[in-house]
């Protein structure tokens, strides 16, 4: 038994745009309110140390491999337990093309394994909250920079 989370966002700015902030780990901590600290290489088969901050949560360190990055329409890592058979998180952030400048976020996550059904029974409502508090961050962020960039040409 498991669950899976699955949020999504519309952003006005193309997907290449869109992919260099999320592959850009080391500036997480000026913009994103749930991931705010991501340590590591972020390439396929490499760890990553990750600091979130779950909303009314206490802040949680953890490691997850990088499984793709995919420029520019995916970035996906996997974390868990050290017995993935007990709990697996495959976490994904997938882009689509919406049309001249527009992109599609999906972001979700699907939990596998033994405590997966408890913990996402837990936690599921509120790891969704966190995925569009950080989603609406990166819009913003995106969106602000890109604007930015256009003025200044």
């Amino acid at each position: 038994m498991g669950g899976r989370i699955e949020t999504e966002v519309e952003i006005a700015a193309p997907p290449e745009t869109v992919y260099a902030a999320l592959a850009d780990i080391a500036r997480y901590g000026e913009w994103n309110p749930y991931l705010v600290e991501v340590r590591g290489t972020p390439e396929p088969g490499q760890t990553l140390k990750v600091r979130s901050q779950p909303a009314g949560r206490e802040e949680m360190e953890y490691e997850v491999q990088v499984v793709a990055m995919s420029p520019p329409s995916c970035i996906r890592w996997e974390g868990g337990l050290p017995d993935r058979a007990q709990f697996r998180g495959d976490h994904r952030w997938e882009l689509e093309v919406l049309g001249t400048g527009r992109t599609l976020l999906r972001h979700h996550e699907t939990f596998t394994g033994e405590l997966a059904g408890d913990i996402f029974e837990a936690a599921g409502d509120a790891i969704r909250g966190d995925f569009e508090r950080m989603n609406e961050a990166l819009k913003c962020r995106v969106e602000t920079q890109d604007a930015c960039h256009q003025a200044a040409e």
